[in-house]
């Protein structure tokens, strides 16, 4: 794109939010106008956050706060609303005792859903102030949070949420993230229109979806990895570690479940765990050319008779 042709496309979205803005009841002086948008992000010392960066003066982005003096912190930082992108619920109580509210909108490692882009915007110009973006570890859907944020609120390019992204450690594994980043088209107005209140806690994940999303993974990873990688439709050699990765992820995910453990006992806590070790294994070994395709396909081949046995226990 030209210079000339990236100075018109700038103003235009930053009109757009100007209207979004007053849409949403805020005064246009808070929108921010700045199209060619602010450096890198800064790296902030934190000895309880990991990867804290502030992205702007607006936007920071870091790990889940789960003490009372990380959020001691954030408010220190000016910060007045948390934007969750994680599947756990988050502690809206701790967040407003420190004079914080909560916006949870989570999302998985495979890319973020469209509707996302609407409510991701919203919950920032709403904010009143700073937000505060984050996912589990703040290294992954984090940073693809914010990058959106920023593409929609403070027109940043295609190169500088790419940029930002690879500076917070967030990995090309997931490849997902980085072609929703890649693809982002601002919400219109009519989006953010239809939009209700934004839920401090979503809607929580049960465990049999959770199971029904493992399965779809596995579903797609075992025929690949048992054919060597050959002939099969939908996954090639060249995605089986991305699928395997994604898998782990979503065992990480049920390890994370409200009703992990209180409802289902220490037995399926020992279940969940295991597994994710198993995806964990699979995942280092399909990515290591020294591995013999036997070994790996007997990973796979475990891990799905663990899975068998899991759901005749706890699911069926």
């Amino acid at each position: 794109m030209s210079p000339r042709c990236q100075r018109l496309a700038d103003g235009w979205r930053v009109l757009v939010l100007w209207f979004l803005a007053v849409g949403s009841g805020l005064d246009a002086a808070e929108v921010p106008t700045n199209a060619a948008g602010p450096g890198p992000a800064e790296p902030l010392r934190s000895a309880v956050l990991q990867n804290l960066h502030r992205v702007t003066p607006r936007v920071y982005c870091g790990s889940v706060p789960d003490s009372d003096a990380a959020f001691v912190e954030l408010a220190g930082l000016g910060v007045k609303v948390l934007i969750s992108v994680d599947g756990a619920r988050p502690d809206i109580a701790m967040a407003r005792r420190h004079g914080l509210r909560y916006v949870h909108l989570p999302f998985g490692y495979d890319g973020v859903p469209m509707n996302r882009i609407a409510e991701l915007t919203k919950a920032s110009l709403t904010a009143g102030g700073p937000v505060y973006v984050h996912c589990h570890h703040g290294k992954h859907r984090g940073p693809a949070a914010a990058a959106m944020i920023c593409a929609a609120t403070e027109a940043w390019t295609n190169d500088r949420t790419r940029a930002l992204l690879e500076q917070m450690g967030t990995s090309r594994e997931y490849a997902g993230l980085y072609r929703s980043v890649a693809a982002f088209h601002p919400a219109d107005v009519q989006e953010m229109d239809a939009l209700g209140p934004l839920p401090e806690v979503a809607k929580a994940t049960s465990l049999v979806d959770a199971m029904v999303a493992v399965d779809g993974l596995f579903a797609r990873l075992r025929p690949a990895v048992v054919a060597g990688f050959r002939g099969v439709e939908g996954v090639g050699e060249t995605n089986v570690v991305r699928e395997a990765t994604l898998l782990w992820e979503q065992f990480r995910e049920v390890g994370r479940l409200p009703e992990n453990g209180r409802r289902r006992g220490v037995g399926f806590r020992g279940e969940a765990e295991a597994a994710e070790r198993g995806a964990l294994q699979i995942k280092v070994a399909l990515g290591d050319a020294e591995v013999k395709p036997e070994t790996k396909v007997a990973l796979v081949e475990s891990l799905g008779k663990r899975c068998v046995s899991c759901h005749r226990r706890y699911r069926d």
